[in-house]
């Protein structure tokens, strides 16, 4: 998705340019050719990054099924159940170790210094 978002940035860019031809105004074509382009190389760094090829990321959704394909290298598997507080402490107390990372549902709660406590505790 990242590598998408700048690639539109690099197509507003070329956008830019052809508004600065339309326009005859220089520095519109300057400026929008050097945003195109940085967009350009961040989206190819990008797709690098996470061992893509470039036109794997502008073309790899095409013809793809809608459903998800189950079974893939890095698919979780497995089922969703609900799970209750007394659950969950539960398996924690029968754990030998567990570890709890503050994150954005800690912090919607107000929990953190809980958190912070049973660590102190344990």
């Amino acid at each position: 998705m990242p590598v998408v978002v700048s690639l539109l940035n690099a197509y507003a860019g070329l956008a830019a340019v052809a508004t600065g031809f339309a326009i005859d105004n220089n520095i519109l074509i300057v400026a929008g050719a050097l945003d195109g382009l940085s967009g350009l190389i961040l989206s190819v760094a990008m797709s690098k990054a996470m061992n893509r090829s470039f036109s794997n990321v502008l073309f790899g959704a095409f013809g793809a099924p809608v459903a998800a394909r189950g079974g893939e290298a890095g698919s979780t598997g497995g089922e969703l159940t609900p799970t209750s507080a007394e659950d969950v402490a539960l398996r924690i107390a029968y754990a030998d170790r567990a570890i709890i990372v503050p994150g954005y549902g800690l912090a919607v709660a107000q929990a953190q210094h809980q958190a912070l406590r049973t660590r102190r505790l344990g």
